[in-house]
């Protein structure tokens, strides 16, 4: 199926964003074509309100010095593109642009070519699962976070109720040092968030694992 990308009748002012890499920018393109409730996507994410089975869509941009769209005829663009992006059950699975502003008959070449590389199962199947994959990554990622800020607030706690932490184990975490040195709780939360905890705030009373690389 072949449409355009930025149509549609929604609420005025609704639409989606999409992040796509143009150039050597990532550069925001606004759609009215799926469910318009201000959502970000990129590439992998599952698009809300994207119809089932392959599909591709496709946009002519003016883009700025600063990696803006540019609306006005009367202004002067930079560069055009014309930008294609591919839809697999909804999921974002690729997007392809194409400098210049390309006729209906180099548009439409381009979109048959996309079909057939999609068509493709074991292709689809190999990025979806490379898709999952940087998912999971993510959402380990936003685990320990969640779980390094749930340590700073314990031992905010215990600070705050005497605790002078002297266990064996009570300052082997940076966090847990620089609360009993004083510093602000939530400049030390700031600091853990967006890293990777998993070991560091795994339990230090459980010895290494050395056959965990072949556990089930």
């Amino acid at each position: 199926m072949t449409v355009k990308l930025c149509t549609g009748h929604h609420i005025m002012g609704m639409f989606d964003s999409l992040l796509v890499p143009i150039g050597d920018r990532e550069v925001e393109v606004q759609t009215k074509r799926f469910d318009c409730v201000l959502k970000t996507y990129r590439i992998g994410d599952l698009v809300s309100g994207a119809a089932p089975g392959l599909r591709v869509y496709f946009d002519q941009l003016r883009i700025d010095e600063d990696a803006r769209l540019v609306y006005r005829e009367t202004e002067s663009p930079t560069e055009d593109w014309t930008l294609f992006l591919v839809l697999a059950n909804g999921v974002l699975v690729d997007t392809d642009a194409v400098a210049g502003t390309l006729g209906e008959e180099l548009i439409l070449q381009r979109i048959r070519t996309l079909n057939e590389i999609w068509q493709d199962s074991a292709r689809l199947i190999e990025r979806l699962t490379t898709f999952i994959a940087d998912k999971q990554k993510r959402i380990d990622c936003l685990d320990s976070s969640i779980n390094a800020v749930q340590h700073v607030i314990r031992d905010t706690r215990r600070l705050r109720q005497g605790d002078d932490f002297a266990g064996p184990f009570d300052l082997i975490h940076e966090s847990s040092r620089r609360l009993k040195q004083g510093d602000d709780p939530l400049d030390v939360i700031e600091s853990v968030i967006g890293k990777d905890h998993r070991f560091f705030y795994s339990d230090p009373e459980v010895p290494t694992d050395r056959l965990a690389d072949y556990r089930l």
